[in-house]
């Protein structure tokens, strides 16, 4: 191989390995706040939070010495939501409509005691975008709220109440187009209807954390 043929074989290896440097580093770089503004386009997304509040509908207690181990409160625990973003042109604003599951699951390290209070969601959130942020106001069909007791050895109660409607305060930031996190604040009432103390009025407002993946 002569010389000027080396020359231009390292010459041409150089720009190959200097062009998949450029590639990679485009790929893997660090976000920047303008890669995460919330752009006008829609979406898909799933999202699981955690929160708490409300008033205490159940305790746990030791069989032995009556001491509270854990309680379930109205406003707890988990959810999961799946759904979707409508974004509307020229404006900074969208609509966010999810549907999802909210429970409240406590277990006694004791004995086998457990409480579960379960609810189906149904969400429409509209919502103004600045940047990388935005804030929604909105509402949360809560549907089927059923509170299920089941203490060590004895027969399970449930208690059933209606379908109730929260308002909801959010404020999401955004990490990049896909990821972002953020806080809420839901205000609703659960009317016992079958199995309990019927109408009595249960307070489940709650105040929460979520992560949300959008695609």
């Amino acid at each position: 191989m002569t010389t000027k043929l080396m020359k231009k074989s390292l010459l041409f290896v150089a720009l190959l390995a200097a062009t998949g440097a450029q590639a990679a580093e485009e790929k893997f770089r660090r976000p920047t706040p303008q890669d995460a503004e919330y752009q006008n386009r829609s979406q898909f997304l799933f999202s699981l939070g955690l929160q708490n509040g409300g008033d205490v509908i159940a305790r746990l207690r030791d069989v032995d010495s009556g001491e509270i181990v854990d309680q379930a409160r109205a406003g707890g625990y988990w959810f999961m939501e799946f759904g979707g973003v409508i974004a509307f042109p020229d404006v900074p604003v969208s609509l966010q409509v999810t549907g999802g599951y909210l429970t409240t699951q406590v277990v006694s390290n004791i004995d086998e005691s457990r409480v579960d209070f379960n609810r189906y969601t149904v969400s429409l959130i509209p919502f103004y975008n600045f940047g990388r942020q935005r804030i929604g106001l909105g509402a949360v069909a809560h549907i089927e709220p059923t509170a299920t007791f089941k203490p060590d050895g004895q027969p399970n109660e449930e208690w059933k109440m209606d379908d109730a409607v929260a308002a909801i305060l959010q404020w999401d930031v955004r990490y990049d187009q896909n990821i972002s996190v953020g806080a809420r604040y839901s205000y609703v009432k659960y009317e016992i209807t079958e199995g309990g103390p019927v109408g009595v009025e249960a307070d489940g407002r709650a105040f929460g954390v979520h992560f949300t993946y959008s695609f």
